[in-house]
């Protein structure tokens, strides 16, 4: 049985490129299909003004995702791809990213 039921958001990966000489820019990689949640649901994250900053996300092993890719969801919330986990045992083979999102941060 695999995890594809339960992907239920359209991700854009995007990377830091070179587009000229030592300018860099983060270019979109593609779309992914993925199912993200809040890392806890701790209520004392609300308590320090963290809550919702730490997120778990899982998607097809297959994806092309590296640590440092930012990612937009459809929402519009933007997240940083701390940690890339390869769950590759098992009969639910797939990523695991560790993401850490900010609420008004600007990746343009």
């Amino acid at each position: 049985m695999s995890i594809h039921h339960l992907l239920n958001k359209s991700v854009v990966i995007q990377r830091l490129s070179s587009v000229a000489g030592y300018r860099n820019k983060y270019v979109s990689t593609g779309t992914v299909e993925m199912h993200i949640q809040r890392l806890t649901e701790e209520g004392t994250f609300e308590t320090y003004g963290v809550e919702g900053v730490t997120h778990k996300a899982w998607c097809d092993e297959n994806e092309d995702i590296n640590t440092g890719d930012k990612c937009t969801d459809p929402d519009g919330n933007k997240y940083d791809v701390v940690a890339v986990n390869q769950q590759d045992y098992g009969m639910n083979v797939h990523l695991e990213l560790i993401l850490k999102r900010y609420g008004d941060q600007d990746y343009e």
